[in-house]
């Protein structure tokens, strides 16, 4: 579910990881920056992770274009999470 506009709600469901109960992997937030198709930030609270903000960044790059990801806020323990092949 998504409420685009600044102040909107945010919630999704997503596939991984595995836990005990599927509404602990349940994120949900509020919109902070809504700015298509540049920018999207959002908070990012989900109860298997320390809250956050999630921010995508799009800018033309030649012929293509360039994505930005940054997530901010969660603890080192957590990060080591996201680290590929980790």
């Amino acid at each position: 579910m998504l409420e685009p506009r600044v102040g909107g709600t945010i919630e999704m469901m997503p596939a991984a990881p595995e836990v005990p109960s599927p509404d602990m992997k349940r994120m949900t937030g509020r919109i902070l920056v809504w700015d298509p198709p540049r920018v999207f930030e959002h908070e990012w609270r989900q109860q298997v992770i320390d809250d956050g903000v999630v921010r995508y960044e799009l800018a033309p790059d030649g012929d293509g274009t360039l994505l930005t990801f940054i997530h901010r806020g969660p603890s080192t323990a957590n990060a080591r999470g996201y680290i590929p092949g980790g």
